[in-house]
């Protein structure tokens, strides 16, 4: 990466979707963009069976450090599936995205992030070659995303203590206060009868029960009173 100074595009479809999965068509058009790019292209492929035709630029392997791959300078952009941890990585470390989502929550955080203007959003089932190629040259090339990912990077970060701090702090805040017992749930001292909501559903039996013999009771009198009055109307013809 350090002697990549024309550029750097990272691919990574998390942990739930695996490359080597993608359906043939996809995979031959993405094989086909990756190696055509002016980039060196680091992509994740989880299996060890053969990669697909990939051009010189194009690495792959079963493992990337992502986060430090994220931080390095020449990253231009991360080609990601649009999981939440990945796109909080991405904006903290400054990196703009396209979005490939495929399930889940996916679709609807790479919208909101397009929506941001810092990623381009690509619909899987019906991109061309040409559209995933241009989205990813427009937001390497484009300087707007990177500055709109920065504002958004500084929100971010733009908190009192960083999570490890807090972290840390919250450690100590338990050892002072030798277990720190009064921030314990309730809940936590639950019992079985409680946590199941054993006496709802009782209540909810119950109450269907009777409703069911009162129904019951209702119909049998009322055809009780039929067979009567049919009977009295036979006796009196």
């Amino acid at each position: 990466m350090d002697e990549a100074t024309q550029g750097v595009v990272y691919l990574s479809f998390g942990s739930n979707v695996k490359s080597s999965t993608l359906l043939p068509k996809f995979l031959s058009l993405i094989s086909k963009v990756l190696s055509d790019l002016p980039y060196l292209v680091l992509w994740k492929w989880e299996v060890d069976s053969t990669s697909p035709h990939l051009g010189k630029s194009v690495v792959t392997r079963r493992w990337f450090p992502q986060q430090d791959i994220l931080a390095h300078p020449n990253i231009k952009v991360f080609v990601t599936q649009g999981g939440l941890q990945s796109i909080e990585e991405a904006i903290s470390r400054n990196v703009p995205m396209v979005g490939v989502p495929f399930i889940a929550d996916q679709p609807t955080n790479v919208e909101r992030i397009s929506e941001l203007k810092i990623a381009e959003m690509i619909d899987w089932t019906t991109v061309t070659e040409d559209q995933l190629r241009d989205a990813i040259l427009k937001v390497a090339e484009e300087p707007e995303y990177r500055e709109r990912i920065k504002k958004i990077r500084d929100i971010l970060l733009d908190q009192p203590m960083t999570g490890l701090e807090k972290a840390v702090w919250w450690t100590e805040y338990v050892i002072r206060h030798k277990g720190a017992k009064h921030l314990r749930s309730i809940l936590a001292d639950t019992s079985l009868w409680e946590y199941l909501l054993l006496d709802v559903v009782a209540v909810v039996l119950a109450s269907v029960t009777v409703t069911l013999y009162v129904l019951y009771k209702l119909i049998s009198i009322c055809r009780r009173k039929l067979k009567f009055s049919k009977k009295v109307k036979v006796k009196v013809t």
